[in-house]
């Protein structure tokens, strides 16, 4: 479903298996992300702690950060990440 408006909090439990999966409408839908936060560029985003795996599809992600917060991070088929640290 779409992020809402005011965005969203999810707060894993440390050492989980919890896994966030972010689908875009198509590989060119831009979204912004750090190592704490993902969402459509210049929209509403989703802060995430203690997360194990990120999953990504189909979107074009720019990530600003170091990854240090993630266990995994998985990218799929349609997706482009381009990291900038």
């Amino acid at each position: 479903s779409p992020i809402p408006a005011t965005g969203m909090t999810i707060a894993a439990a440390a050492g989980s298996s919890d896994e966030l999966q972010i689908i875009g409408a198509n590989p060119t839908q831009a979204f912004d992300m750090t190592d704490t936060q993902i969402g459509l560029s210049g929209g509403p985003a989703i802060l995430y702690q203690n997360l194990n795996t990120l999953s990504l599809f189909n979107g074009w992600f720019q990530l600003h950060g170091s990854l240090n917060t993630l266990e995994y991070l998985i990218l799929n088929d349609g997706t482009t990440l381009v990291w900038s640290f």
